[in-house]
């Protein structure tokens, strides 16, 4: 599967890019049927802008 996130501002394409990474990553974990565990990211305010 190939997943494109595109039309992103200059400024958003590093936040962005790192928050894929960390989901993504979890994703794996969970589809493995392992338990990613608590995310350090959720509720975070500025993991949003």
């Amino acid at each position: 599967m190939r997943l494109r996130h595109v039309g992103l501002p200059a400024d958003q394409l590093a936040p962005h890019t790192d928050g894929w990474k960390h989901y993504l990553a979890r994703l794996v974990v969970a589809g493995a049927g392992g338990d990613p565990g608590p995310d350090p990211h959720a509720g975070s305010d500025e993991e949003m802008r």
